[in-house]
């Protein structure tokens, strides 16, 4: 590293006038950020660069962006991309959407439509039979979203809540 002139012409003279021992002194360097970008900065703690958005994000709270990761990165398939509101409806997507095993079981005529519920064990035929038995038996309102498992929920404003069951 070069030393400055102006520090090098200190040492020289510093060390003609004491004789033994040259004394360094400290140079200081003091840099000012403008405002405006450090304002801009400060204003958001968090940025979102994951896919699928075109564009980051930027929240203004860590608590904000924990919501919108788990809302949007934590429950979609590898493979379509589709993003699912529980790992329950992610894993049935998969075993619907993607499982080769499960399509030959469904052309043997087997029960392969899991029920949205988290600890229900129940199979349906069809996706019919499975929106009924969410109805009657889960109590979910019919004009609940029964296509989520297929379309996933990206394309949705506000991801409806499901009944508890």
């Amino acid at each position: 590293m070069k030393r400055s002139r102006e520090l090098q012409e200190e040492l020289d003279s510093d060390s003609e006038t004491a004789g033994t021992q040259p004394t360094i002194r400290p140079v200081f360097k003091v840099t000012q950020l403008d405002s405006a970008i450090d304002d801009e900065l400060d204003s958001f703690a968090m940025r979102c660069n994951l896919p699928p958005h075109r564009e980051a994000l930027a929240f203004k709270t860590y608590d904000e962006y924990e919501v919108h990761y788990n809302k949007s990165h934590t429950n979609r398939c590898l493979e379509c991309r589709k993003n699912f509101p529980s790992e329950h409806l992610l894993n049935v997507h998969i075993e619907e959407c993607h499982d080769p095993l499960v399509t030959v079981k469904r052309e043997k005529g087997e029960h392969t439509y899991s029920c949205f519920v988290e600890g229900c064990e129940r199979k349906c035929m069809t996706h019919q039979k499975r929106r009924m038995h969410l109805i009657d038996k889960h109590m979910y309102p019919k004009n609940f979203f029964f296509a989520v498992t297929r379309d996933g929920i990206d394309g949705l404003s506000a991801p409806r809540e499901s009944p508890r069951g």
